[in-house]
């Protein structure tokens, strides 16, 4: 489990990572849906201002009498300078109402007003005809459509027709101005607001012609609007793409960008028309994740590389700790086992020596005798000790390892050892030698070594499916009595300790009348 810490540290950061990248992702994608709105808004607020000043100069007229001149228009709107104070609107107008065989007011009041002698165009089946006969500013734009009859042409009248009938401010769909006498040319939309003879209101689909005295109107260039709108301080870097009532080509009125991405959808009313605004952000970065996104991803991610790396190096020190831990633990445990074992083998030596002793003095009938024996058997233990120094615990056969531990501790008679060669490894040959010595030593202490009793030791190895396993039988029979081992000792609990731990077997002990069988069954390596 430990060594996914690092995996899980670093995905935690990760993940808080991305949290707080989506968090200034979300906040930036509000950002932006303020700014398109705001945009939105402008445009909108922009042409109801200018909506607001058609009505002022409506409001002019029926102060006037139904009729005013240049000159008062102008005094008017010198309070107001539309070009400074409303940027985007390409004057204030009024269109009079004339039958087509009766145009000469509307040319009287041109030739008055501008010094321009020009009849009404152009020619037109309509049964009234609706000139324009004041417009300002009279730049050369504006002075160029003076006595243009807008309600001849198609466009204009729908947007006329709607104002006529309803009393209420209509615009129309794009449209070229008559004004576009250069080569920069761009959509454009008029606005019209009916001025009625004495003030009234009428509602037919075409009302008589003498109930209207003719409209007040704001010609726009589109691209100019949009572009002073959106570049008025603070300036919005928003690309547009505006229609009217529907989406097409033909309807288009505006368009800074060729192509939206997942555009912004916000529809406004401008006199009686809806139009549609697709809008984006423009600002730089903004087509893609933001710089401070990318700087907190690519952060967090240096930083979730970081946090894994030391979570690492601090799990691989805390394991190297503990598996230091765990080896002093178990050296301390080895070296008391070894203590213990020094001290077991220097009172077996003490006994084994007594009992070779005992055994020397019991067999020999003088003091010569009882020396040479002692002495004999005590260098024969001395050569088993140096056969096993000098093998160094390697490959031994087992026969030979039992022959140097317990040969010359009996006699022949009182012995019998039989099995198929067995080499033991190293590990194998180590555990058994000591398990021998610890047998044989009991038994010279207790056992049939110690009596006239019969040590028997044979084995026997066995196929099984994990492979081949020794069985070895330890017997000792013909003793004086049963032996006790209510109480075992240490060379008890060591001969486990070896077969268990060292040989990865078992070992059962079984008593009978005056007999002990000892069986060892372990892999063979």
């Amino acid at each position: 489990m430990r060594r996914f810490y690092p995996c899980l540290a670093a995905g935690l950061a990760m993940l808080a990572t991305a949290a707080l990248a989506w968090s200034l992702h979300q906040n930036e994608g509000a950002e932006t849906a303020s700014l398109l709105q705001e945009a939105a808004e402008r445009i909108e607020g922009r042409i109801a201002a200018h909506v607001l000043l058609l009505h002022s100069v409506k409001g002019l007229y029926l102060g006037q009498g139904d009729n005013i001149s240049r000159d008062q228009l102008q005094r008017f709107l010198s309070a107001m300078p539309i070009e400074r104070k409303m940027p985007g609107i390409q004057g204030i107008g009024f269109a009079m109402a004339v039958p087509p065989a009766a145009p000469l007011a509307a040319v009287r009041q041109v030739a008055r007003d501008y010094g321009i002698d020009r009849r009404p165009w152009p020619e037109t089946a309509q049964d009234i005809r609706f000139p324009i006969v004041l417009l300002e500013p009279a730049n050369e734009r504006n002075r160029a459509a003076l006595n243009y009859d807008m309600f001849s042409e198609p466009i204009r009248r729908e947007a006329m027709l709607a104002a006529w009938q309803s009393g209420k401010p209509a615009s129309t769909s794009p449209v070229q101005l008559v004004q576009e006498i250069d080569a920069d040319k761009q959509a454009g939309f008029l606005i019209y607001l009916p001025l009625y003879r004495d003030g009234q209101s009428l509602s037919a689909e075409k009302p008589p012609a003498g109930d209207i005295v003719g409209f007040v109107y704001a010609p726009f260039r589109a691209g100019d609007l949009f572009r002073t709108v959106l570049g008025e301080p603070p300036a919005l870097q928003v690309s547009v793409q505006a229609y009217s009532q529907r989406i097409s080509e033909e309807t288009q009125l505006f368009a800074n960008a060729r192509e939206l991405v997942d555009p912004a959808v916000h529809t406004i009313d401008v006199a009686g028309r809806t139009w549609i605004l697709l809008l984006g952000d423009s600002r730089p970065g903004a087509e893609g994740p933001s710089r401070p996104v990318l700087f907190v991803l690519a952060l967090g991610f240096l930083l979730a590389l970081v946090l894994g790396f030391l979570v690492r190096a601090q799990t691989r020190a805390l394991a190297a700790a503990e598996a230091l831990a765990a080896e002093t633990k178990a050296r301390s445990a080895e070296k008391d086992i070894l203590l213990q074992e020094m001290n077991h083998r220097l009172k077996n030596l003490i006994a084994r020596t007594l009992a070779i002793f005992r055994l020397s003095v019991h067999g020999a009938d003088s003091q010569e005798a009882l020396v040479a024996s002692f002495g004999d058997r005590l260098q024969a233990m001395a050569r088993a000790q140096d056969l096993f120094a000098d093998s160094q615990w390697q490959r031994i056969e087992l026969a030979e390892l039992l022959d140097l531990e317990i040969s010359r501790m009996a006699g022949e008679a009182r012995l019998e050892v039989q099995g198929p060669p067995l080499d033991l490894d190293e590990a194998q040959s180590q555990a058994m030698g000591l398990v021998a010595h610890e047998l044989t030593t009991n038994s010279l202490k207790y056992g049939a070594l110690a009596t006239d009793g019969t040590l028997v030791i044979t084995w026997q190895l066995e196929q099984q499916e994990k492979g081949v396993r020794v069985l070895l039988d330890w017997i000792e029979k013909d003793l004086p009595e049963t032996p006790d081992f209510s109480e075992p000792g240490f060379g008890s609990h060591l001969i486990r300790l070896m077969v268990e731990r060292k040989l990865d077997g078992a070992v059962e002990r079984l008593l009978s009348d005056r007999a002990v069988h000892y069986r060892f069954t372990f892999p063979l390596s």
